[in-house]
């Protein structure tokens, strides 16, 4: 029996979160990433990793979002993600490829150089995703457009 890849959820930091800044009235900034293509297993039923990412995505912008009874733990904002509002809530490594390279506007670039992957930000997905990006956010050569 073949066993499939676990594929994590990967998540950059954005702005002050990235950079290391928050303060008391941040918001974070955030962009949900995932490496592969496939389908969970082992559920109920099988979901593709779009839909099975974007859950999850949305049930953690929930918990962080959510007021307490002391206040709001934190304020997320997902509009610095590839297309925005309109754009899907979480991307593959593939499809932030593509956006970046093809219609990354310069603002995005300068925002990434702050961008930081939260949690297991060694982890070889963690690298690849780096690695990934590196291109866009450090061009080899300066576009003249």
């Amino acid at each position: 029996m073949r066993r499939a890849k676990r594929n994590p959820l990967l998540i950059l930091g954005m702005g002050k979160l990235g950079g290391g800044e928050l303060n008391f009235s941040s918001d974070i900034d955030l962009i949900f990433a995932w490496p592969e293509h496939g389908c969970t297993q082992g559920g109920r039923r099988e979901l593709d990793n779009a839909q099975f990412f974007t859950r999850m995505g949305q049930r953690l912008i929930k918990v962080l979002d959510q007021p307490t009874q002391d206040g709001f733990v934190y304020r997320v904002d997902m509009r610095l993600r590839p297309f925005g509002e309109s754009g899907p809530l979480v991307l593959s490594f593939a499809a932030l490829e593509d956006y970046y390279q093809e219609q990354g506007r310069d603002w995005e670039r300068y925002a990434m150089v702050k961008a930081r992957i939260m949690g297991d930000s060694e982890g070889v997905y963690a690298n690849e995703l780096r690695a990934m990006l590196r291109p866009f956010v450090f061009r080899r050569y300066i576009d003249s457009a």
